[in-house]
Formats: structure tokens, C-alpha cells, sequence
């Protein structure tokens, strides 16, 4: 974790106890001490002010409050704080069958055709001033 360097933190948030001990697994393993893991759905998490960055990946689509959470992560960020969020979305250059395998592949993580339906980036542009935004298909 050199990024966040030993007085920064690191939180993280997700509803599945499966995930959050997977991941603890792999934070005692690391022996990091600034990580918190707290069990919630995203969108009820109270952020603390002045977070530095959110991450947010894959998670999006499968959250019917994203707009809550995206609002929320806004409020929360420091001056010069920046918010990150990789989702799925249908890209225009993306050929169907390799939607379809990537689909499959993931189904057993609950991927489904909806999980790109959600249109996030249409909140993401209400919330913030000029953001930039890739159309990346199958990475």
C-alpha cells in the first residue's frame, strides 16, 4: 500500500460477509494495519469528511441506489479529493458475443445482461463538473 503510506487509511465496504473475509484473509496476510472493513450496503454507508479518493469497481450495476451512494461520496470529498468509478455499460464498439462470454464467465460473481442497464454515467455527469469518461470494451 505504498499509495496510502502509514497514516493513511483504507476502508472497505460491501454487504457479502463471503467478501469481506476473503478480503481480510488477504489484509492480515499483507499485515496492514490501516484497513477497516465494514459490512453494509453501499448506498447506507456514512463516508467520513474529508476522504482523499473513492474507489468504486463493479459495484454499480448491481446497487438500485447508486445515485445515493454517488451522491454521498461527493459530500464526503476533501478539496481536491477525486471519486473513481469502473462499471459495466454496453460500449458501442463491444461485439455481442464477447458480452455474451464475458457474461458467462462471470456469472457465477452474479454478472448478468441487467448488470449493464443502470446508466450510471447519466448520474455520474449530474454530480460532477466535466468527468472524464472511457468506453473500454473487455478490460
Amino acid at each position: 500500500m505504498k499509495g496510502i503510506g502509514p497514516e493513511g487509511r483504507v476502508i472497505g465496504v460491501d454487504l457479502s460477509p463471503e467478501m469481506l473475509s476473503c478480503v481480510q484473509e488477504q489484509v492480515a496476510g499483507a499485515g496492514w494495519h490501516n484497513v477497516k472493513l465494514v459490512r453494509t450496503d453501499m448506498p447506507d454507508y456514512e463516508f467520513p469528511s474529508g476522504v482523499n479518493k473513492v474507489l468504486s469497481t463493479n459495484a454499480l450495476g448491481y446497487l438500485t441506489d447508486y445515485e445515493r451512494l454517488i451522491e454521498r461520496a461527493l459530500r464526503a470529498l476533501a478539496s481536491g479529493g477525486r471519486v473513481v468509478i469502473l462499471d459495466g455499460k454496453w460500449s458501442q464498439g463491444c461485439l455481442l458475443w464477447l458480452v455474451r462470454l464475458f457474461v458467462w464467465l462471470m456469472s457465477p460473481f452474479v454478472v448478468t445482461f441487467e448488470y449493464f442497464d443502470t446508466h450510471s454515467w447519466n448520474s455520474i455527469a449530474r454530480y460532477f463538473q466535466e468527468p472524464a469518461v472511457e468506453d473500454v470494451c473487455g478490460a
